[in-house]
């Protein structure tokens, strides 16, 4: 294996084995030291470039086992300080996950001994097939299938290593265009890398804590009042929230995610566009990616304004709703109206479950909003169909606290076509087999809908990763509609392009996608993409 594999880096780069920082030492702190494979080898000088002013070591060979890397890097331990970038994993002769937890604790047990003080691992980028021209030995071989694997024992790591934290390569590098053969950086992939390491290491992208970042939604049709954007957050230093807001207005007492360290949330929103851009306010320092999925025309008679709470079961010690209880909330909206937008959040709750949201006066249907796991506290955007006197209900499986924030309505001639939540996919049923990582499932939207509502839930993933949504007559775009956690069912919001609907995952999962209405032609809402708009992990402000 490990000569299959130096056949393969040999043709794909051409960096030497070893690389040596020999610049003079920089300012006091101004050090960062590289043990690496032949993966982030190939980055070396791009890194370099990232790093002006800083003393940078770098200790790496072709093939390079993580246990043979941290020797390596003890045998160089002089030239450790505080900062230290590890990137090694890929290469194994025979997968072996308690091995590869040895090798972790053997790897921060020699850094920190030498005195590094912050470990930023980078996470392993899979070859995916069709992308980046991936050849046929990394499958043949079976030498990429422990790195779904490999990501997640590292994220497990991180709970008994303070010291060590991600440099999510695996999802920064997850689109084409990078690499030479799904795996060694080209130059484009090189730039991309070192820009993740230095933000990554120097913190220079993440959204201060309790600052907000401004970012245009470009892209807008002239008669946009609003835009669907999917926010993710990911590379907390500490736990918070992240709430979107206009430029021209205070931060309201409303949230659209909740954050924790280690983990990378997502959800969608419906935001009023003023002056051109929306503003993403972080309670804590972390990494934002703002993908824009839509616009609403002035024809939805869409209204929207900065968010209002209007449910907090906390304010009430103790009074968590019961398990499968339905909490009606009467909403401030004018009489008639469609739908609301609402964006509900479960905390505390007692065990693994879910929350769906409903008209009342209706059964709660087979479909949720948002899933979370005991003692989790996660948000999701809905798009809710409302009774005659304003009201939807929340249904819980569970018992927990429910946090609610309206976004806005669609009035009374609005052009959304609310419907009860309908499920049209579960790959569980009779089963069957998760969806495997890089593959794709098709699902046909309800007839008429240029615009679908859906959320979709992945459930049983084997690994951390992510889920993108697209039409299925158009390639798949760098977005991301969820970022699925091992072992636990997250869900989110989408508005998609009606017709068919392709559901990729990057890791293996069970698919589910819910439809709860849309807009038809005319309507006044675009699909648009979805685009990147903004990804602090690589666009760093001036």
């Amino acid at each position: 294996m490990r000569r299959v594999l130096a056949a393969l880096v040999a043709a794909a780069i051409v960096v030497p084995f070893a690389l040596t920082g020999a610049r003079p030492a920089a300012a006091d702190g101004d050090r960062l030291f590289v043990v690496t494979d032949s993966v982030v080898l190939g980055a070396v000088p791009a890194i370099r470039t990232a790093f002006a002013g800083w003393q940078v070591d770098v200790v790496g060979r072709q093939g390079l086992f993580a246990n043979d890397a941290a020797e390596l890097a003890w045998a160089s331990r002089a030239a450790i300080g505080d900062e230290v970038v590890v990137a090694v994993g890929y290469n194994y002769p025979v997968w072996n996950p308690p091995l590869f937890d040895a090798w972790i604790d053997q790897m921060l047990g020699r850094l920190t001994a030498a005195g590094a003080t912050r470990v930023h691992w980078v996470t392993l980028r899979s070859p995916v097939p069709g992308i980046d021209g991936v050849v046929s030995v990394w499958e043949q071989t079976g030498i990429a299938r422990h790195y779904p694997e490999a990501n997640a024992q590292l994220r497990a790591a991180t709970a008994r290593w303070p010291q060590l934290s991600l440099a999510d390569w695996a999802t920064v590098g997850a689109g084409p265009g990078l690499t030479w053969d799904g795996i060694h950086v080209n130059p484009t992939g090189a730039s991309r890398m070192a820009a993740l390491l230095y933000d990554e290491v120097a913190g220079r992208g993440r959204i201060a804590e309790r600052t907000s970042l401004r970012v245009p939604l470009t892209g807008l049709p002239a008669d946009a009042v609003a835009a669907a954007v999917n926010v993710t957050a990911t590379g907390a230093r500490a736990a918070g929230y992240v709430t979107l807001h206009g430029c021209d207005e205070p931060v309201p007492l409303a949230s659209n995610l909740n954050i924790a360290p280690g983990r990378t949330t997502a959800n969608l929103a419906v935001v009023p566009v003023r002056d051109g851009a929306v503003c993403v306010f972080a309670s804590t320092a972390v990494h934002v990616v703002v993908d824009l999925t839509g616009a609403v025309g002035s024809g939805a008679a869409f209204t929207s304004g900065a968010p209002q709470r209007v449910l907090d079961t906390r304010a009430a010690p103790g009074a968590r709703v019961a398990a499968r209880a339905t909490t009606t909330l009467r909403l401030p909206v004018p009489a008639g109206t469609a739908a609301a937008v609402l964006n509900v959040t479960i905390t505390e709750p007692a065990v693994a479950g879910y929350a769906t949201a409903h008209a009342c006066g209706t059964a709660a249907p087979l479909a949720s909003n948002v899933n979370v796991a005991a003692g989790e506290t996660r948000a999701a955007m809905v798009i809710a169909p409302l009774a005659a006197d304003g009201s939807v209900c929340l249904t819980t499986s569970m018992t927990a606290h429910l946090v609610a924030d309206l976004q806005g309505w669609f009035g009374a001639a609005g052009a959304f076509r609310a419907a009860a939540p309908t499920r049209l996919l579960d790959t569980r049923a009779g089963g069957a087999a998760r969806v495997a990582a890089g593959g794709s499932v098709a699902v046909d939207l309800p007839a008429g809908l240029t615009t679908a509502a859906v959320t979709v839930t992945a459930d049983q993933p084997s690994s951390a990763g992510f889920v993108t949504l697209h039409a299925c007559d158009a390639a798949r775009p760098l977005a991301s509609a969820l970022n699925p956690v091992v072992g636990q069912a997250v869900a989110n919001a989408a508005l998609t392009a009606g017709g068919r609907l392709c559901v990729f995952t990057s890791q293996p999962t069970h698919l589910l996608v819910d439809v709860s209405g849309g807009f038809a032609a005319g309507d006044g809402f675009a699909p648009l993409g979805p685009t990147r708009l903004w990804d602090t992990r690589v666009n760093v402000p001036s």
